[in-house]
């Protein structure tokens, strides 16, 4: 399972980023964003302080 999250800076001195979370399920990648999220956010109190975030896929829903 995959997720593209596109981050657009709002903050100017942040830069936009583009990120790929992989995992077996859904919670895996859950944990995976939060994690990276939380690392991206440091020193601020979240993340919607410094990104604009859109989900760009995700493959969640989807059966194979």
């Amino acid at each position: 399972m995959k997720r593209i999250v596109k981050y657009t800076a709002i903050d100017p001195y942040y830069s936009d980023v583009t990120q790929t979370y992989i995992g077996a399920d859904s919670d895996e990648i859950d944990s995976i964003q939060y994690e990276t999220e939380k690392f991206m956010c440091e020193g601020h109190s979240n993340i919607n302080n410094i990104y604009k975030l859109k989900v760009i896929k995700d493959e969640i829903n989807i059966k194979n």
